[in-house]
């Protein structure tokens, strides 16, 4: 066994495996870099290796790339023409578009596989405990840290390399039926055609302004030094603000007596430091990210986040290098900007998504009355609850009404109705006046009460919860849950789980929508929660907003056509002007 070093050899290997059974190609690669730990998984600053390609007819194949070079080989026609079976296909795509300039299409990802049949449960989905679950097959994974960049590849590390491919087509066979007996096939598809779209968003990256992120950091490191000798006046001596058990000292030194000192429990206090150290907390979070997006910051200018697809048990998106999902509205969001001044952002996003699908899926029938005459639903639900006429509706007024509806939709008692309307507006309800509105809210929306209601009946047999394509959720039971807990997870599944994995579920078929019909010139460059982030050319901007907005109305409608949808969005030259 030894990798290909020459490149005519390799010229003929490549031939061969193009004529090979048209079956998919297994493939895996090993990674090295000066910096073991960061640049071997970073393909703007690590290489290739190893390049391991498996027929479902032959024995694996290995490229020595870093004796090959990554020009002069024809990848596209054999990786771009094929099915090919990975786990973590994200990892290969990364680096096959950063190494290799290409971005084969069709993958069956085993990863992806084995999270969406095991989603909710416990299992590691790690290749070895993936092999050894479905298969029975023992991997010895000790060698994937090994030195791959070291002169001479041992034998012990080429058969490492050949035990990652070797197992693929099996386990494909196993997954692909799992997939197909617990219905979760069109999900598997979907989460495996944005694959290559989620890889190109994260090569392309987002413009950052990084003099912006000077002043912003600048201006919150000012910030902090006020509240930090605020709050040493208030306490009377200098506190260590990140030590919980000084802080409820000093609390109850100025006759403060908490349980802890959490956000939800520092907004029920009235005196003023606990605002200072939510206000010290806030400023200390937004420098912790002003500095993580100045070190992401590429010689590109470019930030290129890593943007995990199933990243959350709902299917949703999670980022990381930097983590973008977390930057709120205000100013840090000025510092994405178009990448040149003759070009714009398109920001799109979806208005009211999760009360449109929680609509849908309970169904109400008043609400969905209220989407459909294009009402201010926050403001229509201001005027139900408080029984004065819409247009008089003040903006505080407005806000109680929202929270009332993302607060209660998801279950929120009355005590949860008001802390969830202290923490997220800054509403101050007493436990009466959240009860009553609590009340009056399900009494108007009866389609949700009754959505609700029957998921507390069902709750004592549910096992799983499923979104719209059929992505689910299993009830995980802990061996320490008692009754309640494990009953309100299994509502949790059949009310909040649906919404928020349906939502998943349209944003990336948007995804898919966009990338495929936008014009040439335009990019696809994030995704943050319900919202995307393009960039064009000034002069097909517009075109550009106006085929996006379309492509995402018409994922929704094809996975809710009951339901009416409406997409916002602005052309505009930063994102904080959205």
């Amino acid at each position: 066994m030894r990798p290909i070093v020459d490149k005519a050899e390799a010229l003929r290997a490549v031939a061969l495996l193009r004529t090979s059974h048209p079956a998919p190609l297994s493939v895996d690669i090993e990674t090295y870099g000066k910096d073991h730990n960061g640049d071997t998984l970073n393909p703007s600053r690590g290489d290739i290796r190893l390049l391991t390609i498996g027929p479902q007819d032959g024995a694996p194949v290995l490229f020595d790339l870093r004796a090959l070079g990554y020009n002069g080989l024809p990848w596209a026609d054999l990786l771009c023409e094929r099915e090919l079976i990975a786990h973590n296909a994200a990892f290969e795509l990364a680096w096959f578009s950063a190494k290799l300039g290409i971005l084969p299409k069709r993958w069956f990802d085993t990863l992806i596989a084995a999270k969406l049949i095991s989603n909710g449960d416990t299992p590691r989905n790690d290749l070895g405990s993936v092999l050894d679950t479905y298969l029975d097959v023992k991997l010895d994974k000790t060698l994937g840290a090994s030195d791959w960049g070291a002169w001479f590849l041992v034998e012990e590390q080429l058969r490492y390399a050949v035990g990652d491919v070797i197992h693929l087509g099996a386990l494909r066979t196993t997954l692909k039926h799992t997939l197909d007996v617990e219905e979760l096939t069109r999900c598997f598809e979907l989460e495996s055609g944005l694959l290559p779209v989620v890889a190109k968003m994260s090569r392309d990256g987002i413009s950052a302004d990084q003099n912006r992120l000077d002043a912003i950091l600048a201006e919150v490191t000012r910030q902090i030094e006020e509240r930090e000798e605020a709050l040493r006046r208030y306490f009377g001596e200098r506190v260590n603000l990140e030590s919980p058990r000084q802080l409820l000292r000093s609390f109850q030194a100025i006759g403060c007596h908490l349980n802890d000192t959490s956000e939800d429990t520092l907004v029920t206090v009235s005196h003023p430091a606990a605002k200072h150290l939510l206000d010290y907390r806030e400023s200390l979070k937004i420098k912790q990210q002003a500095q993580s997006l100045l070190e992401s910051i590429g010689p590109d200018g470019m930030i290129h986040a890593e943007f995990v697809q199933m990243g959350a048990r709902s299917g949703r998106f999670s980022a990381r290098s930097p983590n973008l999902q977390q930057i709120a509205r205000g100013p840090m969001r000025s510092v994405f900007s178009a990448e040149s001044p003759d070009h714009r952002l398109i920001v799109l996003d979806y208005n009211q998504i999760e009360l449109r699908i929680a609509a849908g899926l309970a169904p109400d029938q008043k609400m969905l009355a209220a989407f459909r005459a294009q009402e201010d639903l926050h403001r229509a639900t201001g005027a139900m609850l408080l029984d004065k006429a819409r247009e008089a509706i003040t903006k505080d007024e407005r806000q109680i009404a929202k929270s009332a509806a993302f607060g209660l939709v998801y279950g929120a008692g009355a005590q949860g109705l008001r802390n969830y309307a202290k923490a997220t507006y800054g509403i101050d309800l007493n436990t009466r006046r959240s009860q009553q509105i609590r009340n009056k809210f399900f009494e108007h929306y009866s389609g949700l009460r009754e959505w609700h209601q029957k998921a507390h009946a069902k709750s004592e047999r549910v096992t799983q919860g499923r979104t719209v394509t059929g992505r689910r959720r299993l009830l995980h039971i802990s061996m320490n849950g008692d009754s309640n807990d494990i009953n309100w997870n299994a509502f949790q599944l059949q009310t909040n789980f649906p919404v928020q994995g349906s939502a998943a579920d349209v944003l990336k078929s948007a995804m898919i929508k966009v990338a495929e019909r936008i014009p040439a010139g335009a990019k696809l460059r994030a995704c943050v929660h319900d919202e995307l982030i393009l960039s064009a050319p000034l002069e097909i901007a517009e075109d550009t907003f106006k085929v996006a907005r379309e492509a995402m109305a018409e994922a929704f409608s094809e996975l809710f056509p009951d339901v009416p949808i409406e997409v916002e969005g602005k052309v505009c030259q930063n994102w904080g002007q959205k």
